[in-house]
């Protein structure tokens, strides 16, 4: 997992504690929001891809602890018929495959198929798609939080009638 670091977060996170809980969420989730969508279209650009399943299963998701509250935004790709993603990113070692529950692999089409008692995998290089993405992409989409974050700030200041807007 990676942290980074946003300039003038402290200085948000004191206009965001002046408003209720749920509205500096929502603004916190705006503003996840943007950074994720940057590097959702940054990860789909880098996916390789034959059938589009695995570029279809990168997807934004932006969660609040109900014990806590805190606001929290993840993006992935995988899941479902995409499962595979994992050995996409990282790659895989040659291996042996072997049946689990019959006693041979059906290897093929049905029309053409081969029967084994085990196959050997030659492994697969890695991809890196989305370390790929979030190091052309990562620090724009920080930017894009932090601009998001900020027009939440202005926008929620505007309504309660401190001021016409900006920071201050």
């Amino acid at each position: 997992m990676t942290s980074v670091a946003v300039k003038g977060l402290a200085e948000a996170e004191k206009w965001l504690e002046t408003f209720s809980e749920q509205i500096a969420r929502e603004a916190l989730q705006a503003a996840l929001g943007a950074a994720g969508a940057r590097l959702e279209r940054a990860i789909r650009a880098e996916v390789p891809s034959r059938t589009g399943v695995l570029r279809e299963s990168v997807k934004t998701v932006i969660a609040t602890a109900r014990v806590n509250g805190a606001v929290r935004g993840t993006v992935g790709a995988g899941g479902g018929r995409a499962f595979y993603a994992p050995w996409v990113e990282t790659g895989t070692t040659a291996h042996d495959i072997a049946p689990k529950a019959a006693r041979a692999l059906t290897i093929g089409s049905l029309l053409r198929s081969l029967l084994r008692w085990h196959a050997r995998h030659p492994g697969a290089r890695k991809r890196q798609f989305m370390a790929r993405a979030f190091d052309t992409e990562g620090e724009r989409a920080v930017d894009a939080f932090s601009a998001e974050l900020w027009r939440q700030i202005a926008r929620l200041r505007v309504t309660r009638g401190d001021f016409a807007g900006g920071r201050s």
